[in-house]
């Protein structure tokens, strides 16, 4: 019998021809630690960063957009992002989650996503080229591992690590919401390898990261691709903010 990721209770999983011949089962969430996750669902979602329309006052929709990405185009940056979808809500149980997984080195626990994720690339961002967002060294040395990259691996898909990130900034949490969304410079840039304009060019990127607060970083990272030629650069994130 499975154990739950999070709460390690017993459960039986639900009946299915997989679970009837399969000798292990993959770890995962029970039913109950499932139901504790809100997840973004429905069509009323920001047409850009797939924030939940439903949750905003209907002075900050235009346009099918929150006024958060109504401001990003005016300022700039349209068509720079195409569009991030996010399965869940960082609520307050996404975030005790993504608190052990990133910062108390338990990476097993991005495992319970894995079925999600994939569903989510096939529907929304099939063939996309998966790019995860890197870590500064200073960040990677001290966390151990890169959370974005994790959760890209989960896809099963052929990753491209072409993204650095050359500066080493401040944690995004001790920000303020005006120094996430407008920093000074870009932390992203790409690879020095003459064969990444070759994997990119023309294809459809896709970004991984864990969570959508202000999209500066994906919109960034997004920038620092232009010259590659992708045909488009979208997002997958595990998490989108309120």
């Amino acid at each position: 019998m499975p154990y739950c990721l999070w709460c390690r209770e017993a459960y039986s999983p639900a009946a299915s021809w997989g679970t009837l011949f399969s000798v292990s089962l993959e770890e995962r969430f029970c039913q109950i630690c499932e139901e504790r996750f809100q997840a973004i669902e429905g069509e009323a979602l920001c047409m850009i960063c797939g924030r939940d329309l439903r949750l905003l006052d209907e002075r900050y929709v235009e346009n099918r957009m929150c006024s958060d990405c109504v401001r990003w185009e005016k300022d700039g940056w349209k068509d720079v992002l195409q569009k991030n979808r996010s399965p869940f809500l960082y609520n307050e149980f996404m975030k005790e989650v993504m608190t052990a997984f990133k910062f108390r080195s338990d990476a097993i626990l991005a495992q319970g996503f894995k079925e999600t994720l994939q569903q989510y690339y096939r529907i929304h961002f099939p063939d996309s080229v998966i790019v995860p967002i890197p870590l500064s060294h200073e960040r990677l040395n001290d966390r151990g591992f890169n959370q974005s990259e994790h959760l890209a691996c989960l896809l099963e898909k052929p990753i491209q690590p072409v993204l650095v990130r050359r500066l080493h900034e401040e944690k995004q949490s001790k920000k303020s919401r005006k120094e996430r969304v407008m920093p000074r410079s870009n932390p992203f840039e790409v690879k020095a390898d003459e064969e990444i304009k070759e994997r990119l060019e023309g294809q459809s990127v896709l970004l991984i990261d864990d969570i959508y607060t202000t999209g500066a970083t994906l919109r960034l990272a997004s920038k620092a691709l232009q010259p590659l030629k992708p045909k488009s650069v979208s997002a997958l994130t595990l998490a989108r903010g309120w």
